[in-house]
């Protein structure tokens, strides 16, 4: 069958033996984008904002190294970032 996911299966009650559609219309399950990866993301505040007394330093003391942006690779539940340090870091206002 393949990738081939049937709409609707149900037990023959009288063999105890599932039968399917002949269809393909039944989808599959893919980890939702969102959910796949551990929060926060790694990427540096100067994408994701910083709390409010805070601000974002993307050079000199502080700034660290922090990628610019990065995104979340849902079948592996891992974030997949810049290889930059452009990113920033918070600090205190």
């Amino acid at each position: 069958m393949g990738d081939c996911v049937p709409s609707r299966c149900g037990c023959d009650d009288a063999t105890g033996a599932w039968v399917c559609t002949d269809d393909c219309g039944g989808g599959r399950c893919v980890p939702d984008p969102g959910e796949g990866c551990p929060d926060p993301s790694p990427a540096g505040c100067a994408l994701t904002g910083c709390p409010e007394g805070e601000r974002c330093a993307t050079e000199g003391e502080g700034a660290g190294c922090h990628p610019t942006r990065c995104s979340c690779d849902a079948e592996s539940g891992r974030w997949t970032c810049t290889r930059d340090c452009g990113g920033g870091a918070c600090v205190p206002d």
